[in-house]
C-alpha cells in the first residue's frame, strides 16, 4: 500500500460544449444568388519565367470572387558541349 492508493482519483469536469462555428457572410457567396460575371483580362504580374492574370469577376451583395490565373516557365539554360552552365 502507498500513499496514493489511500485517496479516490477524482472524475474529470465536464467538458463545455464547443460552439459551432457560423462564418461570417462575406467569407463565402450567398446561397441563392446567381452573380454576374465582369470579364476582366488583365495582367497582374509579368516576368520571363512568371505570369499572373485576373480573368473575370464573379460580383456578390456581399462581395467578389476573382479568377485568377497563372503560368510558369522554365528558365532557359544556355547548353555546350560540358554541359549546362
Amino acid at each position: 500500500m502507498t500513499f496514493f492508493q489511500d485517496y479516490p482519483i477524482p472524475a474529470p469536469p465536464p467538458r463545455p460544449r464547443t460552439p459551432q462555428y457560423i462564418p461570417p457572410p462575406w467569407v463565402v457567396a450567398p446561397r441563392y444568388e446567381l452573380p454576374p460575371v465582369v470579364p476582366v483580362g488583365e495582367f497582374i504580374y509579368k516576368s520571363p519565367t512568371f505570369v499572373m492574370a485576373i480573368e473575370a469577376a464573379k460580383v456578390y451583395s456581399t462581395g467578389c470572387v476573382l479568377e485568377m490565373s497563372w503560368m510558369l516557365r522554365a528558365a532557359l539554360t544556355r547548353m555546350t558541349g560540358d554541359g549546362p552552365r
